[in-house]
């Protein structure tokens, strides 16, 4: 197996350590940022404003995949406090998922 390099495009597990109501939540400030995001969504039923409408939310409210470079997403990964990788567990050093 071949080391990976910094340059090749990989889909990342990610975690958003914000609150699931958070205004701003990682996948969407991702996704603004120009990155391919994927989280699994869901319909919820909500009432605002006395109307009753379904929304998506994720499913997962802490998990999303993030196709992009590792030296890319590492930029956005240590100017933002509320996402983290997923690492591997028994893997080698920051080894990511």
């Amino acid at each position: 197996m071949q080391p990976l390099d910094t340059d090749d495009m990989l889909w990342f597990a990610m975690r958003d350590l914000k609150r699931p109501n958070a205004a701003d939540p990682a996948y969407k400030m991702l996704a603004d940022k120009g990155f391919e995001v994927f989280t699994p969504m869901r319909d919820k039923v909500v009432v605002r404003q006395g109307k009753r409408r379904v929304v998506k939310v994720p499913f997962l409210f802490d998990l999303l995949f993030v196709h992009s470079t590792r030296m890319e997403l590492d930029k956005v990964e240590e100017v933002t406090n509320t996402l983290q990788y997923r690492f591997v567990r028994g893997g080698t050093y920051k080894q990511a998922t």
